[in-house]
């Protein structure tokens, strides 16, 4: 870049590329993040297993707490995705301690109950499915 053009940039950018540059030499400059669908991040396996668990754990104290499948059989599409914003609206207000956390895995475990119900409906179903209540 000519000294011209450096004439006609603001300090702010000045500055930034002044601070590029004694990043690079002292070979700590890392590029801004730009969003790219072919990164794929890294998942600890280990991890993701505890948490499948932790859900399969939050499913079976549903079940012991609401009756399993017979009560869960009654509901409809829109009963389960009102339970899944109740308890995912209630999570947004523990975002500082584990209330979040619970109410994941709860919102997990509901959207678990909710495919299983809809799939024993879908077996079941001879005709097409039409939802009503018990």
């Amino acid at each position: 870049m000519s000294p011209e053009d450096l004439e006609n940039l603001s300090l702010e950018e000045l500055q930034k590329r002044a601070k590029k540059q004694a990043l690079e030499a002292l070979g700590k400059y890392q590029p801004p993040y730009k969003y790219s669908r072919k990164r794929k991040r890294k998942v600890n396996m280990d991890t993701l297993d505890s948490i499948f668990q932790e859900i399969r754990e939050e499913r079976q104290a549903q079940d012991a707490k609401w009756g399993g499948p017979d009560h869960d059989d009654q509901h409809v599409p829109n009963d389960w995705i009102a339970f899944i914003g109740r308890h995912a609206g209630m999570a947004s207000y523990g975002v500082t301690d584990s209330t979040f956390r619970k109410q994941m895995k709860r919102v997990a475990a509901l959207a678990v109950a909710a495919i299983d119900a809809y799939d024993r409906q879908l077996d079941a179903a001879t005709k097409p499915i039409t939802w009503r209540k018990k």
